[in-house]
């Protein structure tokens, strides 16, 4: 929800093969950018699902979308299943923080995105894409602009890091050119300058990467 402060849901990796895990992490993050974030760890108690839902019994079911309206007391679906397989599993999701309607939900088969992702129910079905194979590890949308999105993958080979300019329905990486290419490693986190939104983080399996040109070249 926008405003001072954003509650964030987040999959755990609890396993030794990267994917979503069973629990999941809220965190509580500080609207100043750089400011420390304040996290809150929190393993949520299983929906009461029907006897048809393909999770463990002791766990968060992430193969749809759950979303709650008062603080995790309560849960409900706003999405079909994703598919009934462990790389169906949500391993990242994101809300625009100027238009709450907008919503990317990654697995490992595809980018699922959302227009109007506030009055989606448990029979709404979420068009997907798939820029390339493997886990998204984040993403994040523009602190501006509704329409551009960023998408990371924790998986070696191919690229990395990917751009899209309508929310979600096509994309490009931008993992650089020439020297300012990134090396074939995982990257698991984005983050965006907003005193300056062409400057980019990256968080790496080699440590913190930056760019100061939208992805052009990295350092």
């Amino acid at each position: 929800k926008p405003g001072s402060a954003a509650t964030v849901f987040k999959p755990e990796r609890t396993r030794a093969t990267a994917g979503p895990p069973s629990s999941a992490l809220l965190s509580r993050v500080a609207p100043t950018f750089g400011r420390l974030w304040n996290v809150i760890e929190h393993r949520l108690a299983r929906p009461n699902v029907g006897a048809a839902e393909p999770c463990e019994a002791n766990a968060l079911c992430l193969l749809r979308l759950w979303r709650t309206d008062n603080q995790g007391r309560n849960w409900r679906p706003v999405s079909q299943l994703f598919g009934v397989e462990f790389r169906h599993r949500v391993s990242a999701l994101a809300v625009s923080p100027t238009n709450p309607e907008r919503m990317l939900v990654g697995n490992q088969v595809a980018i699922h995105w959302n227009a109007q992702a506030l009055s989606s129910a448990s029979t709404t079905s979420w068009m997907g894409t798939s820029p390339r194979a493997g886990w998204v590890s984040s993403l994040v949308f523009d602190p501006l602009d509704a329409d551009v999105a960023y998408a990371t993958y924790s998986n070696f080979g191919g690229d990395h890091v990917w751009r899209s300019a309508d929310g979600g329905r096509s994309w490009t990486a931008i993992d650089g050119s020439g020297a300012g290419r990134l090396p074939d490693m995982p990257v698991h986190s984005i983050a965006i300058d907003p005193t300056d939104r062409q400057r980019l983080y990256l968080g790496t399996d080699l440590g913190v990467y930056v760019s100061a040109d939208g992805g052009a070249h990295w350092a």
